[in-house]
This record gives C-alpha cells, structure tokens and sequence, in this order.
C-alpha cells in the first residue's frame, strides 16, 4: 500500500512538473509592455465585408519586428494573402529592426501590391511606414499610386498577440 501511495504521489509531482513548464509553441498575448507597441493584429477602420478588408498583423522577434498584410480589395476581386510556410507561419513580407520611437519606416516591394505582376518592377521597392498615433490606432503610409493597397489606413489595434512568423523569408523582403 506505501509503494502504491509513494508511487502515485511521485507521478503526481512529475505531472504537476510537466505542466508547470510546459511552453506551447503558440502565440502570446503579453500585456507587460516588454515587448514592442507596434506587436498585434491592426484592423483597417475602413473595413466592410461586402467590398474591402485590409490588415496587418506584427510580430516581434529577436530585435526586429516582422510584417505581414493581407486583405480583400474590389468585392473580392483582388485577395491578397500574406505568404505562409507549411506550418501556416506568416512569412513577414517588411521587417525592421526594433524602433525606439513610434515611427516604423522602410521598404516594400511593389510587386506585392501591384495589381497585375509586372516582372519588370520586381526590384522596385517603396517607402512604406507605419507610424503609431496612440495605443489603439496605427497610421499605414504606402505612397505607391499604383496597388490596391490603400496608400493611407489608420488602422485599428485588434490583439496583442505577438504571432509566430515562419523563417523563412520572402524573396522579396527589402534587405537593407
């Protein structure tokens, strides 16, 4: 009867042990501000299922933050899903290193929201910048007349999450 007893409480502990550690590999909503503001899922304050949605989603990793867009444009016409790798992981299509103000600005390459795929602007890139107005709203600037990106989006905080981006990385990422 001890042996028993001894037996059960120490798989008791070991369990009690595995829960107490285990990590998932999903992501997390941290509310401690230690990582960044810009971190979170950001809804466009223009969305309307019936002709547009646009959103960004920003992860932290490391020392950068990593981007990825995606949307619904024209009644559906045009869909624009940011790349994801095999694990559904997106695969940031603008990444930065880690702002110390609340301006993010870098490039992005044409190609990924331009409406036809023009071979011939594939190493042109445009200033994007995504500038935090306050806790709860981000401006999106993509002065790029020619995609179905809106050019100007205030964008509207959805979560906190701060997402699991894949590795890999998109043959057109902007490399400085």
């Amino acid at each position: 009867m001890k042996k028993g007893l001894l037996t059960f409480f120490g798989l008791f502990i070991v369990v009690i042990a595995i829960i107490a550690f285990y990590k998932p590999n999903e992501p997390t909503n941290d509310e401690s501000n230690k990582q960044s503001p810009f971190v979170g899922a950001w809804d466009w304050i223009e969305n309307s299922a019936e002709t547009h949605t646009f959103n960004i989603r920003i992860g932290e990793r490391n020392d950068s933050l990593l981007f990825s867009i995606s949307g619904v444009f024209y009644g559906g016409l045009k869909i624009h899903s940011s790349p994801s790798d095999l694990d559904w992981n997106d695969i940031a299509i603008v990444k930065v290193p880690i702002p110390k103000n609340k301006i993010v600005k870098s490039k992005i390459a044409e190609t990924l929201s331009n409406f036809y795929f023009d071979p011939e602007r594939m190493g042109v890139y445009n200033d994007v910048s995504f500038e935090l107005l306050n806790d709860t709203t981000m401006l999106f600037i993509l002065p790029d007349n020619k995609g179905y990106w809106p050019d100007t989006a205030i964008m509207l905080r959805r979560d906190r999450i701060n997402r699991k981006f894949s590795n890999e990385e998109e043959e057109l990422l902007y490399r400085e």
